[in-house]
Formats: structure tokens, sequence, C-alpha cells
């Protein structure tokens, strides 16, 4: 297991060798670092293979050997074939933020941005399956112990973010938490663990239903949590900096990389193999 991180015009730091990036910039990483994104150029690299894409990619993940983009500009949601050609494009709520494979491989869920809702879809063919209302935009995603956790924008004057959780057996849509500020990431642990990403803070939650364990200063707004064993990544483009915190956020975090960081993800020993 390794991390890897996109750096924007820097390209892509890595704990260890740093592997080639084929495109001018990194904005967006996907698919265990397989997938690299440069929204700049509207160029994505898949296993050596580089191929135009949507503007504005808010997320990426590979369903088996292809790429699932999810353009925010466009409002869409394309399937790529192996060698990059589009195969599937579906038009998915407003500025649609981010993708969320679901227990078994077959469905994916979408946050729908500005159209307060969850799309639920079925791979391959991006067949609709339900869309589920949200309070607020919907920004964050994550699935944990049978439910879909989902952290979204509400308020007009005065921002907050939302935290609710969808059950995927029943349906049932349950609102847990508000706190301060705009919602970056979300991202479930071991035991139960949730951890999310707003504001200026990092929170963790734990029980059922989750309830507020520990909360963490000292962070901008982080764009992508990560669970690396008993440690957590939190990678933080406002404040530019890739921070490792225990399990728990209790201790002071340390610094992994400070600078320009657009994403992160962690990859297998062997570079181009993904990670479970």
């Amino acid at each position: 297991m390794g991390i890897l991180l996109a750096l924007g015009a820097g390209k892509l730091w890595s704990r260890g060798p740093t592997p080639p990036c084929p495109l001018a910039r990194a904005d967006l990483l996907g698919g265990g670092g397989t997938l690299l994104v440069d929204n700049h150029a509207r160029r994505c690299a898949w296993r050596g293979r580089c191929f135009p894409c949507a503007p504005g990619i808010e997320d990426a993940l590979c369903w088996g050997e292809r790429p699932l983009l999810l353009s925010g500009e466009a409002d869409s949601l394309t399937l790529h074939a192996p060698d990059g050609v589009p195969e599937w494009t579906l038009r998915v709520g407003i500025a649609p933020r981010q993708l969320c494979l679901l227990p078994g491989g077959r469905c994916l869920a979408v946050a729908g941005g500005l159209s307060g809702e969850i799309l639920l879809l079925r791979l391959p063919e991006l067949t609709p399956l339900r869309s589920v209302p949200v309070p607020g935009a919907a920004t964050c995603l994550t699935v944990g112990q049978g439910w879909l956790y989902a952290a979204c924008a509400v308020g007009e004057e005065e921002i907050h973010c939302l935290l609710c959780r969808l059950s995927l057996r029943t349906g049932r849509v349950e609102t847990l938490q508000t706190f301060p500020g705009l919602p970056g990431a979300l991202a479930a642990g071991p035991g139960g663990a949730l951890y999310l990403g707003a504001t200026e803070r990092l929170y963790r939650f734990a029980g059922d239903p989750p309830q507020l364990a520990t909360s963490r200063g000292g962070f901008g707004l982080p764009r992508r949590i990560l669970h690396l064993g008993g440690r957590i990544l939190a990678a933080d483009p406002v404040l530019e900096q890739a921070l490792l915190l225990d399990a728990a956020i209790k201790n002071p975090p340390l610094a992994l990389y400070r600078g320009e960081i657009q994403d992160a993800c962690i990859t297998s020993p062997a570079m181009g193999n993904p990670s479970p």
C-alpha cells in the first residue's frame, strides 16, 4: 500500500519512487493511481493511454477495466472503454460532485450537487434506478455498514454542512447532524467510524446512529480523506497540505506533504495495480 498525491502543475508525488505522469498536470486521481485527470487540457491518462474527456471532471473511478468520469461542468457521467472511447453517457444532476460504488459493484451512487439528490444507477449501461431527494446540495458520499452517507451544503446566506444517510436496504433517508461551513470530504473507517472534512475542521463519528466523537481544527477544506490501516490521510488543497492523523484524530497530525496539492489516493505496492 502506498500514497500518491496529485500536485496540479507539480504533477505527482509518491511516498517512494514517483511514477511518471503522461499529462501536463494532474488534478484528479482514480483507480488506485492508474487513472489521472488534467482538467486544464481536458485529458485523461489510463494505463498508458491518453484520451480526451469532458470538461470539469469532479470525480473519477474505475469499474473493472473501464474508467468512469463525472463532469461537474457538463453535468454528465461517462463510462469509457479501456481504450478511452466513450461507451455510455448520462446527464446527472446539476454540478454533480462525487461517485460511490455500492456493495456488489453493479450499482453506483452519484452526488447530484445543486439538484439536491442522490442518483442510483446500474452499471455498465448507467441505467437510472432511483433519485433520492436530500436537503441541500449533495456533495460527498461514502458507504458504511449498510448505509450510504452523504454530506450536503444547506442554507443560503450562511452555509452549513448537513450529514445524512440513506438505508441501502429500505431506502429510508435520515438526517443526522449539522456543522458550520462547507462539506469537503467524507469517508468510512474501521469499526463503523465515519470521517467528515468541512470548512476548517475534521470530524470523527462513532456508533449507530453516528455521534460526534472527536474533531480537530487546523484545516482549510479537506478534498480527500483516506483510511490507511490505523491512520487517516487528509488532503487539503486550501491550506496546501497532506496530513497523517491517528484513527481517533486525537493526537497532533504529521505533515506528509506541504505545497500545492489537488488530490490523493492509495496505491498498491506495484504501481498500476489498484488497491481493493
